[in-house]
């Protein structure tokens, strides 16, 4: 794009401080290509479904699941890797499953390169590398086909990693900093609330209700009514990635997004086995409908006037230049509303003592902190000497059906649309 001037690379930022409609530019083109990326999953998950099922009608409703799902829909609206990503996954599953197919190696070796390509995008999508495995150690070849091929494949989804991300070589001290800086970010809970937590409230909000149901009921029907070795090798592949989002990142949506194609399929191979067609049609089309309406009613609001912009306007409009603004953590674009903090004090504590001190007028705190922190009503009792003087909140809704939003939700839910409190001192 930059060979074409439709966007300008420096290396100066303070090209893009003085030039923010170049740096808005980067990010829309960004955004572009993780949705035109995102796309191209769904028609991948389409020739992947048509590899396993010879029922046309089930290959649509299941591509249907997965490109109507929430979390991948919203996430492939931000300028993040998690949807985008699934198009070097689901090209790995395609190449694999062709090779189960038909025992013929290129696939294998096709399969591995994409996967080092989702490696590349995404390090948690390396995980992908474990299908490979599992399809090479359960196939009908002997041991040293099976070894040659296990390390061959090995050898071509690191180097096609490294080719991708040479910086990794190049500044490899800095990468594994960036990882320790990783580690610390995800806290382990090995616990089986973590696991409630990530099926019952994650999952299901990043699926829908409907859907996640359905898939949970298709997931155990995989393996309970004459399970084949391939409803066996989803589950295997499955089941890893399961416990350790479970464990690890329980409270978010967009992590475990690969999981999804993975439940669809393995559910798909359950659903192929039913009888009752018509009824089974007709089941699958209202969960279809359903989730579009559902993922619509977000989508709706990512395309309307963004809400933390609506508040940030109404405190350089309402709020005294020069007024004490306290703020629970320090500004950032996700969880604070855009306002002239250079005609504002803000005190940023969490310190009670500190906010008795300073005594800030005014207090901002949005959705993000009380999800995130000790609760909402805990919140509350820390500014029990301030009221809600505004509130700023949107309820998704679509085709005139809305969807309530409570207060228990996975922590990156409120992406779109977290709500945001103005406190006022009370007097």
């Amino acid at each position: 794009l930059s060979k074409i001037k439709l966007i300008t690379l420096t290396s100066d930022m303070s090209f893009y401080f003085l030039n923010p409609d170049e740096m808005g530019k980067l990010y829309i083109s960004g955004r572009i290509f993780g949705a035109i990326g995102a796309l191209l999953s769904i028609v991948v998950f389409y020739f992947l479904c048509r590899e396993l099922f010879t029922d046309k009608k089930l290959v649509y409703f299941l591509t249907l699941f997965y490109g109507t799902a929430p979390g991948f829909v919203l996430w492939s609206h931000y300028l993040k890797p998690f949807s985008y990503g699934l198009l070097w996954f689901l090209l790995t599953l395609l190449a694999v499953v062709r090779f189960y197919k038909s025992n013929r190696e290129k696939y294998l070796y096709l399969s591995a390169v994409s996967a080092g390509l989702s490696f590349g995008t995404l390090l948690t999508y390396g995980y992908i590398y474990l299908t490979i495995f599992l399809f090479i150690l359960f196939s009908v070849k002997d041991y040293k086909w099976k070894l040659k091929n296990l390390f061959l494949t090995l050898i071509i989804f690191l180097a096609t990693f490294f080719i991708t991300n040479p910086y990794v070589l190049i500044s490899y001290k800095e990468f594994i900093q960036e990882l320790a800086y990783l580690r610390n970010y995800w806290h382990r809970d090995i616990s089986i609330n973590a696991i409630k937590v990530f099926v019952f409230n994650t999952m299901r909000y990043g699926l829908g209700t409907p859907l996640w149901f359905t898939l949970l009921i298709g997931l155990v029907g995989s393996l309970v009514y004459k399970p084949e070795k391939i409803n066996w090798l989803f589950f295997l592949v499955f089941v890893p990635a399961f416990f350790y989002f479970a464990f690890t990142t329980a409270h978010w949506v967009h992590y475990s997004i690969f999981l999804y194609p993975l439940l669809i399929i393995s559910a798909g191979l359950s659903i192929s086995r039913v009888g009752q067609k018509k009824m089974i049609v007709l089941l699958l089309s209202g969960i279809v409908i359903y989730t579009f309406l559902y993922t619509s009613s977000y989508v709706k609001i990512l395309g309307e006037r963004n809400i933390r912009i609506a508040a940030g306007e109404w405190i350089n409009e309402n709020i005294p230049s020069g007024s004490k603004i306290g703020l629970l953590e320090a500004p950032s674009p996700w969880r604070t509303p855009p306002f002239q903090f250079l005609d504002y004090k803000l005190i940023i504590s969490q310190e009670r003592n500190i906010i008795e001190k300073e005594k800030p007028e005014y207090f901002i705190v949005s959705e993000y902190q009380w999800l995130r922190g000790p609760g909402y009503n805990a919140i509350k009792d820390f500014l029990y000497d301030y009221e809600v003087v505004q509130r700023f909140e949107k309820e998704p809704y679509f085709f005139g059906i809305r969807f309530k939003q409570p207060d228990d939700i996975p922590y990156d839910w409120c992406h779109p649309n977290p709500v945001i409190l103005i406190w006022k001192r009370k007097t």
